[in-house]
């Protein structure tokens, strides 16, 4: 019964969604100096939020076109991904600005950029498929707007760099990306 009157109760919004990423990759006993990259993200994005008194809980969900990568050595390492992150979000309920925290998984496949780098010792291969964690948190804006910061880790490993001498020298990399993000809801 419970379940049937938050169904009935239930919100559904859709816009598009935009933002700055800040990408940088987390390497294995820091084996190798990285510095980190500036990309972006744009997508649709659709959110089902039950209507309650004081607050709001529901699912956002989107699908992104996103960049990430690093620097090395002084060159960037970039590949665009298809990420969908659907995360379980709560929403106060204020009268024209209402805060939300939001947090749930993500995965994604590589639509560009480069499979393979040669580097001065080593080859560094780019993973095909990524997974990992959002946790956002921002402000709606009188329905319309959405304003917030979010930082997704990676769990599963994105890069591997193998040694030209010495395939026992491989280390592993995951996506760390804070992003600054803004929607539009229609």
């Amino acid at each position: 019964m419970a379940l049937a009157t938050t169904v009935a109760n239930a919100q559904l919004r859709w816009g598009a969604k935009g933002g700055v990423n800040f990408s940088r990759v987390a390497v294995e006993e820091k084996k190798l100096d990285t510095d980190g990259i500036t990309g972006y993200h744009i997508g649709p994005v659709v959110e089902v939020m039950s209507k309650g008194l004081l607050s709001n809980i529901g699912l956002e969900a989107a699908l992104l076109y996103t960049r990430k990568g690093f620097e090395y050595s002084g060159k960037d390492f970039r590949n665009d991904y298809l990420e969908v992150p659907v995360n379980f979000k709560w929403r106060l309920n204020f009268p024209l600005v209402k805060p939300f925290v939001a947090i749930g998984p993500y995965a994604g496949v590589r639509i560009g950029g480069k499979e393979q780098w040669d580097v001065i010792i080593a080859q560094i291969e780019s993973k095909s498929f990524i997974a990992g964690m959002n946790l956002g948190l921002g402000l709606d804006i009188v329905k319309k707007l959405q304003l917030g910061m979010n930082f997704n880790w990676a769990i599963t490993d994105n890069y591997k760099t193998l040694s030209v001498l010495q395939a026992a020298d491989a280390i592993t990399a995951k996506n760390r990306t804070f992003a600054l993000t803004a929607a539009v809801f229609f």
